[in-house]
Formats: C-alpha cells, sequence, structure tokens
C-alpha cells in the first residue's frame, strides 16, 4: 500500500513544481494514481470494519474462555498441588504457554496494523501535492482527513487489539498471580 501513495508523483521528480502546474498529463496521470490509492485505501478501511466485527464474535469468546481456563488452572495449582504433585506445574506450564502465545499473537497482529495505517498518513502527507491542480489537492486532502488518526482493530469502543492491551492484560494476570501466591503462602502457614 505504501509503495502506491509513494509511487505518484514518479516519473516527473526533475520538474518544478510549476511546471507540473500547467501539465495536464501530469495532473491526469496524478488523477488516475489518486483513484487506484482511494480505491485501495477504502479496500484497506472496509476490510479493518470486518475485522473488527470478526475480532468482537470470534476473538473475544475463545480468549475469554482461555482466561477462564488459566484462572482455574491457576486455582487448581494452589487448591489441589498437594493432590496432583508435579502435574499441576506441567499443566499451568501448558496453560500460560498457549493464552500467553496467543495474547502476543493478537497483540502484535493489531498493533501492526495500527503502525501501517500510521505510516501511510505519514507518506500521504509527504506527498508532493503542491505541483497538484485544485481537485486532484481536495482527493489528497479528503484521503488525508480519512487517515488522520490510524485505524485500529476494536473489540469495543474503547478496546482495541494492540500492545495497550497486551500490557492491560498482563498487569491483570500478574495481580491474579500475585493474589493466587499470596493464598498459596497463606494456607501454608495454616
Amino acid at each position: 500500500m505504501l509503495d502506491i501513495i509513494e509511487q505518484i508523483s514518479v516519473g516527473y521528480q526533475r520538474k518544478s513544481d510549476t511546471e507540473l502546474l500547467d501539465c495536464p498529463e501530469y495532473q491526469e496521470v496524478v488523477k488516475a494514481r489518486l483513484c487506484v490509492m482511494v480505491t485501495k485505501l477504502t479496500q484497506l478501511t472496509r476490510v479493518a470494519t470486518r475485522a473488527s466485527a470478526t475480532l468482537t464474535t470470534h476473538l473475544i469468546p475463545p480468549l475469554a474462555i482461555s482466561g477462564l481456563l488459566m484462572g482455574l488452572s491457576a486455582m487448581s495449582f494452589v487448591y489441589l498441588g498437594n493432590i496432583f504433585g508435579y502435574w499441576c506445574y506441567f499443566q499451568n506450564f501448558m496453560w500460560c504457554i498457549s493464552s500467553v502465545s496467543t495474547l502476543i499473537m493478537y497483540a502484535h497482529c493489531g498493533q501492526k496494523f495500527e503502525n501501517l495505517t500510521e505510516d501511510m498518513f505519514d507518506a500521504i502527507y509527504n506527498i508532493r501535492w503542491s505541483s497538484f491542480n485544485e481537485s486532484n489537492r481536495k482527493i489528497i486532502l479528503i484521503t488525508m482527513i480519512m487517515f488522520q488518526e490510524p485505524k485500529k482493530l476494536r473489540f469495543t469502543d474503547t478496546v482495541s487489539c494492540n500492545y495497550e492491551l497486551g500490557v492491560r492484560i498482563a498487569k491483570g494476570v500478574y495481580s491474579f498471580a500475585a493474589v493466587m501466591a499470596r493464598l498459596s503462602s497463606s494456607q501454608e502457614s495454616l
């Protein structure tokens, strides 16, 4: 996508902005390239909207189940550790690895998408727009307004799939583990 944006003025770098402003061939080429860019950006936005809807319906339940199983695993470690012995360590290790790897994968993919849209805005901003006629400038302006804020893959209005979500969940898991460790140590002292 970034290569489409960066290729808008290719082939006309040697001419000055005033020469290009009066060149109808250049303006038509730019308009065609801008239309391709807007079409691709619109498709990207549509895919992001569908992905957000998919995240809401298909991703939250598995992540919730994974978190619940991780919690149950931690509770079984605390309360059933004496009965099952070392099996609890293996069980907790497997739950933690699967949950953490799933969380990292989704947070990383969401953050990459957010970074891509930020990079697209920067690329659009750095286009040689001063050589464009008025209609081409309007197209660039509308595109810049569309991508002024980075697009995010959102679960809800306040929760988006990115590194911030990963940090929030890691803090929650750490707090839960600290409480469980405290409970375990208080049970051993009785």
